[in-house]
């Protein structure tokens, strides 16, 4: 199952570079029906993994399954995309862990440092011009509420795409 999100990086307005990037993590921290670590646990408890990347353009969030968990990964989907939590805790420690994303890849790398400034610099006055990830004072600033509007904004079934395959029925799915 893959859900399409029409949201990157280039939707976010000054003081939120890096909004879709963090809610690409936050999606995975509980809502109200699954809470706080049982998204993993489902999809792990019926053989599967997920995952999820942010670019530009889009987020996307992945889960392979075995077809019989069907049902549970498309309740999982629209729980969170219904009733993300965000919860100001995990917020907070979430921070702590896209800061040290950014600086792994960036700060503490030549090629990122270069791809930062390259991709700022060619990229100047186009939505393009800030990091996927962010910026760091953004991180470092942008507000739980914020992020939570941009959530209400663009991660709704009308700004998104699922593409489900395998072995399914088409008319039951």
């Amino acid at each position: 199952v893959y859900s399409f999100f029409k949201v990157g990086s280039k939707h976010e307005g000054k003081g939120m570079t890096g909004a879709s990037h963090f809610l690409e993590h936050m999606m995975f921290k509980g809502a109200k029906k699954y809470g706080k670590g049982e998204f993993d646990k489902v999809i792990e408890a019926n053989g599967g993994f997920s995952n999820a990347y942010t670019n530009y353009d889009q987020t996307v969030y992945y889960e392979k399954m075995p077809i019989a968990a069907l049902e549970n990964i498309l309740d999982l989907e629209a729980d969170r995309m219904q009733n993300l939590l965000l919860e100001q805790t995990g917020f907070d420690s979430e921070k702590k862990v896209v800061l040290e994303e950014r600086k792994m890849r960036y700060e503490n790398s030549p090629r990122g440092q270069r791809y930062v400034t390259y991709m700022n610099q060619m990229l100047k006055g186009t939505p393009y011009e800030h990091p996927v990830i962010g910026t760091i004072n953004d991180i470092k600033t942008v507000s739980r509420d914020s992020v939570f509007k941009y959530f209400k904004d663009y991660y709704a079934p009308n700004n998104a795409i699922m593409v489900i395959v395998g072995d399914i029925d088409y008319g039951k799915t």
